[in-house]
Protein backbone atom coordinates (compact mmCIF):
# COMPACT_ATOMS: atom_id res chain seq x y z
CA UNK A 1 0.00 0.00 0.00
CA UNK A 2 1.29 3.21 -1.29
CA UNK A 3 1.75 6.49 1.35
CA UNK A 4 -1.51 8.16 -0.09
CA UNK A 5 -3.51 5.16 -0.06
CA UNK A 6 -2.68 4.77 3.46
CA UNK A 7 -3.36 8.35 4.33
CA UNK A 8 -6.92 7.44 2.26
CA UNK A 9 -7.36 4.75 4.90
CA UNK A 10 -6.77 6.69 7.95
CA UNK A 11 -9.49 8.67 6.96
CA UNK A 12 -11.88 7.21 6.62
CA UNK A 13 -11.24 5.08 9.65
CA UNK A 14 -11.72 8.48 11.75
CA UNK A 15 -15.13 9.54 9.80
CA UNK A 16 -16.30 5.74 10.59
CA UNK A 17 -15.22 6.09 14.29
CA UNK A 18 -16.83 9.20 14.70
CA UNK A 19 -20.06 7.93 12.90
CA UNK A 20 -20.13 5.22 14.94
CA UNK A 21 -20.54 7.18 17.72
CA UNK A 22 -22.80 10.39 16.38
CA UNK A 23 -23.98 11.20 13.01
CA UNK A 24 -23.88 14.41 13.89
CA UNK A 25 -20.16 13.84 14.92
CA UNK A 26 -19.38 11.68 11.75
CA UNK A 27 -20.92 14.12 9.00
CA UNK A 28 -18.20 16.92 10.63
CA UNK A 29 -15.12 14.50 10.41
CA UNK A 30 -16.44 14.08 6.56
CA UNK A 31 -16.94 17.45 5.55
CA UNK A 32 -14.32 19.15 7.95
CA UNK A 33 -10.98 16.78 7.94
CA UNK A 34 -8.76 17.49 5.39
CA UNK A 35 -8.61 15.42 2.41
CA UNK A 36 -6.36 14.73 1.59
CA UNK A 37 -4.74 14.09 5.55
CA UNK A 38 -1.11 16.15 5.93
CA UNK A 39 1.49 13.33 5.50
CA UNK A 40 2.44 13.65 8.91
CA UNK A 41 -0.50 11.58 9.69
CA UNK A 42 1.34 8.59 8.75
CA UNK A 43 3.75 9.18 11.30
CA UNK A 44 1.91 6.03 13.81
CA UNK A 45 1.85 4.10 10.92
CA UNK A 46 5.58 4.29 10.16
CA UNK A 47 6.99 3.63 14.07
CA UNK A 48 4.70 0.92 14.27
CA UNK A 49 6.06 -0.76 11.26
CA UNK A 50 9.60 0.14 12.13
CA UNK A 51 8.35 -2.46 15.69
CA UNK A 52 7.47 -5.13 13.28
CA UNK A 53 3.53 -3.91 13.06
CA UNK A 54 1.49 -4.63 10.03
CA UNK A 55 -0.62 -1.67 7.92
CA UNK A 56 -3.71 -2.70 8.67
CA UNK A 57 -3.09 -3.16 12.32
CA UNK A 58 -1.95 0.74 12.54
CA UNK A 59 -4.40 2.20 10.78
CA UNK A 60 -7.13 2.37 13.77
CA UNK A 61 -4.74 3.25 16.20
CA UNK A 62 -3.47 6.21 14.11
CA UNK A 63 -7.29 7.33 13.43
CA UNK A 64 -7.65 8.05 17.15
CA UNK A 65 -4.26 10.12 17.32
CA UNK A 66 -6.07 11.76 13.91
CA UNK A 67 -8.94 12.81 16.04
CA UNK A 68 -7.24 14.19 18.77
CA UNK A 69 -4.94 16.05 16.07
CA UNK A 70 -7.74 17.72 14.77
CA UNK A 71 -9.70 18.13 17.97
CA UNK A 72 -6.81 20.19 19.15
CA UNK A 73 -6.29 21.89 16.45
CA UNK A 74 -9.79 23.52 17.09
CA UNK A 75 -9.13 24.27 20.75
CA UNK A 76 -6.02 25.91 19.40
CA UNK A 77 -7.35 28.11 16.66
CA UNK A 78 -10.41 28.95 19.54
CA UNK A 79 -7.68 30.18 21.64
CA UNK A 80 -5.86 32.25 19.44
CA UNK A 81 -8.56 33.52 17.40
CA UNK A 82 -6.13 33.86 14.19
CA UNK A 83 -7.87 31.73 11.33
CA UNK A 84 -10.30 32.78 9.61
CA UNK A 85 -11.00 29.42 7.98
CA UNK A 86 -11.24 27.91 11.55
CA UNK A 87 -14.09 25.35 12.68
CA UNK A 88 -15.49 27.70 14.87
CA UNK A 89 -16.04 30.38 12.79
CA UNK A 90 -18.33 28.28 10.59
CA UNK A 91 -20.42 26.37 13.27
CA UNK A 92 -19.59 28.63 16.22
CA UNK A 93 -17.52 28.15 19.88
CA UNK A 94 -19.55 26.52 22.00
CA UNK A 95 -20.46 23.88 18.82
CA UNK A 96 -16.58 23.55 17.86
CA UNK A 97 -15.35 23.08 21.27
CA UNK A 98 -18.07 20.65 22.07
CA UNK A 99 -17.05 18.66 18.90
CA UNK A 100 -13.23 18.89 20.08
CA UNK A 101 -14.32 17.54 23.93
CA UNK A 102 -16.45 14.78 22.04
CA UNK A 103 -13.60 13.98 19.55
CA UNK A 104 -10.79 13.46 22.49
CA UNK A 105 -13.07 11.70 24.61
CA UNK A 106 -14.28 9.09 21.71
CA UNK A 107 -10.41 8.73 20.69
CA UNK A 108 -9.11 8.22 24.39
CA UNK A 109 -12.06 5.40 25.25
CA UNK A 110 -11.04 3.72 21.05
CA UNK A 111 -7.20 3.79 22.80
CA UNK A 112 -8.46 2.05 25.80
CA UNK A 113 -10.32 -0.73 23.80
CA UNK A 114 -7.11 -0.94 21.44
CA UNK A 115 -4.73 -1.15 24.04
CA UNK A 116 -6.40 -4.42 25.36
CA UNK A 117 -4.71 -6.51 22.32
CA UNK A 118 -1.74 -4.79 22.64
CA UNK A 119 1.52 -6.37 24.21
CA UNK A 120 1.18 -4.02 27.32
CA UNK A 121 -2.05 -2.27 28.21
CA UNK A 122 -0.89 -0.16 30.61
CA UNK A 123 2.09 1.41 28.95
CA UNK A 124 -0.18 1.94 25.94
CA UNK A 125 -2.50 4.26 28.07
CA UNK A 126 -0.18 5.60 30.57
CA UNK A 127 1.94 7.04 27.86
CA UNK A 128 -1.34 8.50 25.85
CA UNK A 129 -2.98 10.13 28.42
CA UNK A 130 0.84 11.36 29.55
CA UNK A 131 0.94 12.90 26.51
CA UNK A 132 -2.09 14.62 25.89
CA UNK A 133 -1.65 15.94 29.26
CA UNK A 134 1.78 17.81 28.78
CA UNK A 135 0.00 18.76 25.65
CA UNK A 136 -2.34 20.67 27.74
CA UNK A 137 0.09 22.02 29.92
CA UNK A 138 1.87 23.30 27.28
CA UNK A 139 -1.39 24.71 25.56
CA UNK A 140 -2.17 26.98 28.35
CA UNK A 141 1.61 28.47 28.80
CA UNK A 142 0.89 29.40 25.09
CA UNK A 143 -2.51 31.12 25.49
CA UNK A 144 -0.85 32.90 28.55
CA UNK A 145 1.56 34.49 26.09
CA UNK A 146 4.05 35.41 28.52
CA UNK A 147 7.31 34.21 26.78
CA UNK A 148 9.88 36.49 26.59
CA UNK A 149 13.27 34.38 26.54
CA UNK A 150 14.45 31.31 24.11
CA UNK A 151 14.43 28.82 26.88
CA UNK A 152 10.68 29.74 27.77
CA UNK A 153 9.59 29.32 24.10
CA UNK A 154 11.21 25.86 23.95
CA UNK A 155 9.98 24.82 26.80
CA UNK A 156 6.42 25.65 25.23
CA UNK A 157 7.39 23.99 22.05
CA UNK A 158 8.36 21.13 24.13
CA UNK A 159 5.04 20.46 25.97
CA UNK A 160 2.73 21.66 23.29
CA UNK A 161 3.98 20.69 20.24
CA UNK A 162 6.96 18.31 20.60
CA UNK A 163 4.82 16.20 22.77
CA UNK A 164 1.92 15.67 20.36
CA UNK A 165 4.47 14.25 18.03
CA UNK A 166 5.81 11.90 20.71
CA UNK A 167 2.23 11.21 21.12
CA UNK A 168 1.36 9.76 17.61
CA UNK A 169 5.18 8.17 17.29
CA UNK A 170 4.87 5.98 21.19
CA UNK A 171 1.17 5.04 20.02
CA UNK A 172 2.09 3.47 17.15
CA UNK A 173 5.16 1.32 18.71
CA UNK A 174 2.92 0.91 21.63
CA UNK A 175 0.61 -1.26 19.84
CA UNK A 176 3.14 -3.53 18.26
CA UNK A 177 5.44 -3.99 21.31
CA UNK A 178 6.23 -3.44 24.69
CA UNK A 179 10.09 -3.24 23.85
CA UNK A 180 11.18 -0.77 26.01
CA UNK A 181 14.37 0.10 23.70
CA UNK A 182 12.28 -0.14 20.54
CA UNK A 183 9.21 2.20 21.76
CA UNK A 184 12.42 5.02 23.51
CA UNK A 185 13.64 4.97 20.18
CA UNK A 186 10.40 6.29 18.58
CA UNK A 187 10.02 8.34 21.05
CA UNK A 188 12.97 9.99 20.46
CA UNK A 189 12.28 10.13 16.27
CA UNK A 190 8.71 12.14 17.36
CA UNK A 191 10.79 14.45 19.34
CA UNK A 192 12.78 15.14 16.49
CA UNK A 193 10.10 15.27 14.12
CA UNK A 194 8.42 17.59 16.52
CA UNK A 195 11.31 19.81 16.63
CA UNK A 196 11.51 19.85 12.63
CA UNK A 197 7.92 20.59 12.08
CA UNK A 198 7.73 23.39 14.31
CA UNK A 199 10.79 25.30 12.84
CA UNK A 200 9.76 24.64 9.65
CA UNK A 201 6.43 26.03 10.93
CA UNK A 202 8.20 29.34 12.40
CA UNK A 203 10.23 30.15 9.09
CA UNK A 204 7.43 29.87 7.32
CA UNK A 205 4.89 31.90 9.64
CA UNK A 206 7.74 34.70 9.88
CA UNK A 207 8.53 35.19 6.58
CA UNK A 208 6.22 34.40 4.00
CA UNK A 209 3.45 36.80 4.47
CA UNK A 210 0.55 35.23 2.58
CA UNK A 211 0.28 31.84 4.91
CA UNK A 212 1.31 34.13 8.43
CA UNK A 213 -1.11 34.52 11.10
CA UNK A 214 -3.25 38.18 11.49
CA UNK A 215 -1.74 40.62 13.30
CA UNK A 216 -0.94 41.23 16.68
CA UNK A 217 -0.72 36.85 17.66
CA UNK A 218 2.78 36.43 19.37
CA UNK A 219 5.00 39.01 19.51
CA UNK A 220 8.27 36.72 20.28
CA UNK A 221 8.35 33.90 17.53
CA UNK A 222 11.52 31.44 17.87
CA UNK A 223 13.06 33.38 14.97
CA UNK A 224 12.85 36.36 16.91
CA UNK A 225 14.08 35.25 19.89
CA UNK A 226 16.93 33.81 18.45
CA UNK A 227 17.98 36.81 16.73
CA UNK A 228 17.46 39.27 20.12
CA UNK A 229 19.62 36.24 22.19
CA UNK A 230 22.20 35.45 19.77
CA UNK A 231 22.38 38.61 17.73
CA UNK A 232 24.65 41.25 19.32
CA UNK A 233 23.72 44.58 18.53
CA UNK A 234 21.71 43.66 15.94
CA UNK A 235 19.77 41.88 18.08
CA UNK A 236 18.95 44.42 20.35
CA UNK A 237 18.37 46.45 17.41
CA UNK A 238 15.56 44.01 17.17
CA UNK A 239 14.61 43.69 20.20
CA UNK A 240 14.01 47.45 20.38
CA UNK A 241 11.81 47.26 17.50
CA UNK A 242 9.18 44.98 18.89
CA UNK A 243 8.95 47.03 21.57
CA UNK A 244 7.64 49.46 19.74
CA UNK A 245 3.63 50.21 19.34
CA UNK A 246 3.81 49.88 15.67
CA UNK A 247 5.59 46.80 15.18
CA UNK A 248 7.78 46.79 11.91
CA UNK A 249 8.22 43.45 10.64
CA UNK A 250 9.37 44.12 7.44
CA UNK A 251 12.31 46.13 9.19
CA UNK A 252 12.81 42.77 11.87
CA UNK A 253 12.76 40.04 8.90
CA UNK A 254 15.93 42.13 7.44
CA UNK A 255 17.74 42.12 10.68
CA UNK A 256 17.16 38.64 11.26
CA UNK A 257 18.47 38.04 7.55
CA UNK A 258 21.33 39.98 7.83
CA UNK A 259 22.39 37.36 11.03
CA UNK A 260 21.24 34.42 8.79
CA UNK A 261 18.86 33.44 11.58
CA UNK A 262 16.73 31.70 8.64
CA UNK A 263 20.15 29.27 7.87
CA UNK A 264 20.75 28.88 11.55
CA UNK A 265 16.81 27.37 11.83
CA UNK A 266 17.37 25.04 8.63
CA UNK A 267 20.38 24.19 10.12
CA UNK A 268 18.73 23.22 13.71
CA UNK A 269 15.37 21.48 11.48
CA UNK A 270 18.03 19.23 8.49
CA UNK A 271 19.73 18.08 12.45
CA UNK A 272 16.66 17.24 13.56
CA UNK A 273 15.62 15.11 10.38
CA UNK A 274 19.01 13.37 10.37
CA UNK A 275 18.44 12.17 14.34
CA UNK A 276 15.07 11.15 13.69
CA UNK A 277 16.59 8.78 10.84
CA UNK A 278 19.19 7.62 12.58
CA UNK A 279 16.98 6.70 15.59
CA UNK A 280 14.53 4.89 13.41
CA UNK A 281 17.47 2.84 11.77
CA UNK A 282 18.65 -0.91 12.55
CA UNK A 283 17.53 -2.70 14.56
CA UNK A 284 13.95 -1.43 13.70
CA UNK A 285 12.67 -2.62 10.66
CA UNK A 286 13.39 -0.76 6.89
CA UNK A 287 9.77 -0.41 6.03
CA UNK A 288 9.19 2.31 9.22
CA UNK A 289 12.65 4.12 8.18
CA UNK A 290 11.53 4.31 4.22
CA UNK A 291 8.02 5.91 5.45
CA UNK A 292 9.59 8.83 7.69
CA UNK A 293 12.17 9.25 5.00
CA UNK A 294 9.90 9.97 2.60
CA UNK A 295 7.95 12.19 4.47
CA UNK A 296 10.81 14.33 5.17
CA UNK A 297 12.16 14.38 1.27
CA UNK A 298 8.45 16.38 1.07
CA UNK A 299 8.68 18.55 4.56
CA UNK A 300 12.21 19.79 2.83
CA UNK A 301 10.87 19.72 -0.69
CA UNK A 302 11.42 23.75 -0.70
CA UNK A 303 13.98 23.98 1.83
CA UNK A 304 16.48 26.49 -0.23
CA UNK A 305 13.17 28.60 -1.39
CA UNK A 306 12.75 29.26 2.05
CA UNK A 307 15.97 30.31 2.31
CA UNK A 308 15.85 32.88 -0.27
CA UNK A 309 12.74 34.16 -0.65
CA UNK A 310 11.71 37.32 1.00
CA UNK A 311 8.28 36.29 0.94
CA UNK A 312 5.97 33.72 -0.75
CA UNK A 313 2.95 31.79 -0.60
CA UNK A 314 2.91 29.20 1.88
CA UNK A 315 5.70 26.79 0.75
CA UNK A 316 4.73 23.91 3.71
CA UNK A 317 1.58 22.91 3.20
CA UNK A 318 0.29 21.39 0.35
CA UNK A 319 -0.23 17.66 -1.61
CA UNK A 320 0.42 14.51 0.59
CA UNK A 321 2.81 11.89 -0.64
CA UNK A 322 1.77 9.41 -3.50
Amino acid sequence: MIPGDILKAIRLSVITLASDADIALGELMSTTLPDPLPPVAILPVATGLACGGSIEQLIPVTSTIVAVAFALRTLDDIADQDNSNALHQKIGIGRAANFSAALIALASREIGVLSKSSPDSILMTGDYFDALLRIFVGQDKDIQREVRSLVAYEEVVELKTVAAYELAAIVGANAVTADGNFTKKCRVCGRHIGWAQQILDDIEAFWFLDNAEESGHEQYTYPVLLGIENGGSTGEAVSRLCNQKDRNDDAIRNLLDSLDVRGQLMMRALDHRDQALLVLGPPLRSEGHQLIKLWFDWLFRDGERLLKLSSSRSLISGSPLS
